[in-house]
C-alpha cells in the first residue's frame, strides 16, 4: 500500500497509520485515511491500492479506476495514477498524507432493457424502456423513454445514491421533488407515466431563481422589459425558466454555483411546468455560466424543448456545458465554451431540426476523461433506432480530444467548421439518410472513426481538408480513417480551398496568363510605378524585368491586382507578369509592357497649362494583408 524511500520522512519516529474508511466519500469505491494527516515527505512516496481482493460495485469499470486525493470534499485525481490491469493494482505518488481513494471515471450507459448500472448506481424498471444513466462523482442523471405502445405506469428504482447528507431528486421539472436522506439507505422508488419520456436528476440543494411562471422572481435579480427578463447583477445558485415566450438576457452577468456545491446542479434549467407543459419559445442570451470553483455539473439543460435559443453566451468549466435532451428547433450560436475534460454541446434522444453555428469550443483533456466538442447521440425506440436528424452544424471552431461525434443519427449537415482534435469526426450506429460532411478543415491524429461504411462528403462532389497538401495524398482510407471503408472521395488540397474556388483534389492546371492593363504601350513614367491588371483570383502575381523581380502582390477574389514596383532607373523598361496559384502552378508570362522612366530635373521639369503639371494616372497599391 505504501512505499517510503529512505530519507523521505524527516522524523523517522512518527508512527504512520493506514485506515480503510467504512463510510466512503461519495464517488469512490474504496478509501483510506493515511495518517497523521498532513504529514509531509521530502520526496514522493508510492501509494498502491489493490482492487482484486473485493467485489467492485455494479457498473464500475476496473480499467477506469484512479487514485485520487480528497480535498475540500472533492476527489482530485493524482496526475501520475497508473492502473496495472494484470495485477489489479493502481499506483501513484504523493508528498503528503490525507484521505486517498479509488475513484472511477464518469460513466454513461444506455440501451433498451430493465436495468442499467454505472459506477455503483443502478436504475431498474418493471417494464422495458430505453434509458440513459449518467454517473460521475458529483452528478447522477437518468433519461427514460416514452413507450406509447404500452401505456400505463412504470415503477423505477434508483439505488446506490449518496448516503451522506441530503439530496434532492427531481423528475422532469422542479415541481416534482423528492428529498433523499441517509434514512433512504441510497435507494428511492418512483412511479411515472409510461406514455411520455422522463428526465431525472439529483442535486444537493433546491435553490434556484425562477424566471416566469407562478414563482417568478425576475425582479429579485433584474427587471422585465416586455417578455425579456434582464439581469442587473450576478446570480449564485442557478436559474430556472418556467414559462414559454420568455427571454433571459443576462446582460453579461454571471450565473455561478456556490463553492460548497461546486461541480453540482445546473446553471440554467429551461423547465417543464404543470401550467405550461414542455418548454417552448425561450431565448437565453448574453450569459456567463460557471467558472473556476463556481462550476455546475450542467451549465444549461433543456428537456423536451421546442424552439429554444442560446445565443452570445459564455460557459466556463461546467462538466457538461450545454445539454439538449429530446425536442426540436434548437438554435445555438455565437457562444464560447471553455473547460477541461468536459462535453461542450450534447444532444441526446429524439432531437430534430436545429442549428449549431459560429461557436468557439476550446476543451482540452488533461485527465483520462476525454473532452468532447459536439456530441449527437440518438436513442432506441420500440421499433428500432430513433436518430437525431435535421441538424445543421456549421462555422464552429472546435479544439477537443473528440471533435464532433455522431451516434444514432442521420440526415444531418456538418460544414465549414474548423476542427482540431485527436479524433476529428466519429460515426457509430448511424441509420437512415446519410449525414453530409463538406468544407470542413479537420486537423486530427485520426480524421474519422467509423463503425461502418461512410462517405465523408456532401454526396455532390464536395469533401473536406484533412491537413494534407499536394503532392501528398489528401485522404488515405485506413490512415486518415480507422477503416478502409470510411473515405472522403473529394478531399481538398489546402485549408479553405473552397473559399478560393478550388475544385477537390490536386490542381495541376497552370493559372490563366495575367494581363497588365494600367498603362498604354510607350507611355512616359515620371513617378514610382504601380502595375494594375487581372489574374486568376487569389494567385500570387510577380512582375519581372528579364529575370529580375520588381514586385509582387496577390490577386483579389475578383482577379484584380495592383503591384508597386521597386524604384527604377531612368530609361526604357520592358516588364512582364506571371501568376502562381494556391496549388503552386505557374502561368505563362503575360504580354510584355514597355515604358520610359523619365528623369525630372531643371532641364526636364514637370509642367503643364499655366505652369501646373498634369496628373496623367495615379494608382495606389492594395495592402495584400487587407481582407477588403
Amino acid at each position: 500500500m505504501l512505499t517510503i524511500p529512505d530519507g523521505a520522512l524527516a522524523d523517522p519516529s512518527v508512527e504512520l497509520t493506514v485506515v480503510e474508511l467504512a463510510l466512503v466519500p461519495r464517488g469512490a469505491v474504496r478509501a483510506w485515511e493515511l495518517g497523521p494527516d498532513g504529514t509531509q515527505f521530502a520526496e514522493p512516496v508510492v501509494l498502491e491500492a489493490e482492487y482484486g481482493d473485493f467485489e467492485l460495485p455494479p457498473g464500475v469499470d476496473a480499467s477506469s479506476l484512479r487514485l485520487s486525493v480528497y480535498v475540500e470534499e472533492r476527489w482530485v485525481a493524482l496526475a501520475d495514477s497508473r492502473n496495472d490491469l494484470d495485477k489489479k493494482v493502481v499506483r501513484a505518488t504523493t508528498a503528503h498524507f490525507s484521505i486517498y481513494g479509488l475513484v472511477p471515471d464518469p460513466k454513461e450507459v444506455d440501451g433498451r432493457g430493465l436495468i442499467w448500472e454505472a459506477n455503483g448506481v443502478s436504475l431498474t424498471a418493471n417494464a422495458e424502456h430505453f434509458a440513459r444513466l449518467s454517473v460521475s462523482p458529483l452528478s447522477i442523471t437518468a433519461f427514460v423513454s416514452a413507450e406509447s405502445g404500452t401505456p400505463g405506469a412504470v415503477n423505477l428504482t434508483l439505488s446506490g445514491l449518496p448516503t451522506q447528507g441530503e439530496h434532492h431528486l427531481y423528475a422532469d421539472g422542479l415541481e416534482d421533488h423528492r428529498l433523499v436522506t441517509p434514512a433512504d439507505m441510497g435507494s428511492v422508488s418512483l412511479t411515472l407515466d409510461r406514455s411520455r419520456a422522463h428526465y431525472l436528476w439529483l442535486q444537493p440543494s433546491p435553490g434556484t431563481v425562477h424566471i416566469g411562471g407562478i414563482f417568478d422572481a425576475c425582479t429579485s435579480v433584474g427587471y422585465w422589459e416586455g417578455p425579456r427578463c434582464r439581469l442587473t447583477g450576478d446570480v449564485i445558485g442557478g436559474v430556472s425558466i418556467d414559462a414559454p415566450d420568455v427571454e433571459l438576457d443576462c446582460d453579461g452577468h454571471r450565473i455561478s454555483q456556490t463553492y460548497a456545491d461546486r461541480g453540482m446542479g445546473t446553471g440554467i434549467v429551461v423547465a417543464e411546468t404543470r401550467a405550461s407543459g414542455s418548454p417552448r419559445d425561450v431565448t437565453v442570451r448574453n450569459c456567463v455560466v460557471g467558472g473556476v470553483d463556481a462550476e455546475f455539473s450542467q451549465g444549461m439543460r433543456v428537456f423536451d424543448g421546442d424552439n429554444i435559443k442560446l445565443l452570445d453566451s459564455q460557459f466556463e468549466e461546467n462538466q457538461q456545458q450545454l445539454m439538449l435532451i429530446s425536442g426540436l428547433g434548437f438554435e445555438v450560436g455565437r457562444n464560447a465554451f471553455t473547460c477541461v475534460s468536459c462535453t461542450s454541446i450534447g444532444l441526446s434522444e429524439d432531437i430534430a431540426n436545429g442549428e449549431i453555428f459560429a461557436n468557439t469550443i476550446i476543451v482540452p483533456s488533461l485527465t483520462n476523461v476525454e473532452s468532447l466538442g459536439i456530441n449527437l447521440d440518438g436513442m432506441v425506440g420500440e421499433a428500432g433506432v430513433i436518430p437525431i436528424h435535421g441538424m445543421s452544424i456549421h462555422d464552429n471552431r472546435i479544439e477537443a480530444a473528440l471533435g464532433v461525434w455522431f451516434s444514432r443519427t442521420g440526415d444531418n449537415d456538418l460544414f465549414q467548421n474548423d476542427i482540431h482534435a485527436n479524433e476529428g469526426v466519429g460515426l457509430t450506429q448511424n441509420v437512415g439518410a446519410s449525414n453530409r460532411f463538406w468544407w470542413n478543415n479537420v486537423e486530427a491524429e485520426l480524421g474519422v472513426y467509423s463503425d461502418g461504411v461512410a462517405e465523408l462528403s456532401d454526396g455532390e462532389g464536395h469533401g473536406n481538408w484533412w491537413g494534407h497538401e499536394c503532392p501528398d495524398a489528401l485522404f488515405v482510407a485506413g490512415v486518415d480513417s480507422n477503416d478502409a471503408t470510411a473515405v472522403d472521395s473529394f478531399p481538398y488540397s489546402i485549408r479553405d480551398g473552397w473559399e478560393r474556388a478550388l475544385e477537390p483534389g490536386c490542381d495541376t492546371t497552370p493559372p490563366n496568363v495575367p494581363t497588365i492593363d494600367s498603362l498604354l504601350e510607350g507611355v512616359a513614367i515620371v513617378a514610382q510605378l504601380v502595375i494594375v491588371g487581372t489574374a486568376e483570383p487569389f494567385s500570387e502575381v510577380t512582375i519581372f524585368e528579364g529575370a529580375k523581380e520588381l514586385g509582387s502582390t496577390n490577386a483579389r477574389d475578383s482577379g484584380e491586382f495592383a503591384a508597386t514596383l521597386i524604384p527604377l532607373n531612368s530609361g526604357w523598361h520592358t516588364i512582364y507578369a506571371t501568376a502562381v496559384d494556391v496549388s503552386g502552378n505557374e502561368s505563362q508570362p503575360s504580354m510584355p509592357l514597355s515604358f520610359e522612366k523619365v528623369v525630372i530635373n531643371e532641364t526636364n521639369p514637370i509642367s503643364g497649362e499655366k505652369g501646373k503639371f498634369d496628373v496623367v494616372d495615379i494608382a495606389v497599391s492594395r495592402n495584400p494583408f487587407d481582407p477588403e
